[in-house]
């Protein structure tokens, strides 16, 4: 039997070792050389940064606007002439001029227990005679949510309305 020499086994595994890695940096370089170039920086824009706006929203404050000498009797009946005198006294009102209302709220008078219905009837027809048409016409109401549920003043005058107002901020 023919005895192998020991120093061509050992020659031979490190020429395999060096062969392997000659094949793995080949490997390398054709995958580094098909990579896509790598795409230039595109440049930013110059946008200015908007001012933030806040949303919309009622100012802390009421503004109250108290109607003297409503005719409340032509107000429950949509009297026209009664009608026009409450549109014309919340139109003169400087506060109001070229504002929104967000929230109105509004009271009439009772002079007694007895006459607390007929306060509520003239708080409905206020909003539904005199607020409710001018929202369709004027800026002041036209975003306006009326609070529905009547309100009054014990021991005033039923001639006297009263309208809380919350506008909006300007």
């Amino acid at each position: 039997m023919q005895q192998r020499n020991p120093r061509l086994i050992r020659d031979m595994t490190i020429l395999g070792g060096w062969l392997f890695a000659d094949l793995l940096l080949a490997l390398t370089v054709i995958f580094m050389a098909a990579q896509p170039a790598f795409p230039k920086p595109l440049p930013t824009p110059n946008v200015a940064t908007p001012t933030p706006t806040l949303p919309p929203h009622l100012e802390s404050g009421v503004t109250t606007v108290t109607i003297p000498n409503v005719d409340f009797n032509g107000i429950r009946s949509n009297s026209a002439s009664a009608v026009r005198y409450v549109e014309n006294f919340i139109n003169s009102r400087p506060m109001l001029q070229g504002r929104r209302a967000g929230v109105v709220i509004v009271y009439d008078g009772a002079p007694n227990d007895t006459e607390i219905q007929n306060a509520f009837a003239v708080d409905r027809a206020i909003i539904s005679h005199v607020l409710q048409p001018m929202s369709k016409q004027t800026v002041l109401f036209g975003l306006s949510s009326f609070y529905k549920n009547p309100l009054f003043v014990l021991g005033e005058d039923p001639s006297t309305v009263t309208l809380d107002i919350y506008l909006f901020a300007q």
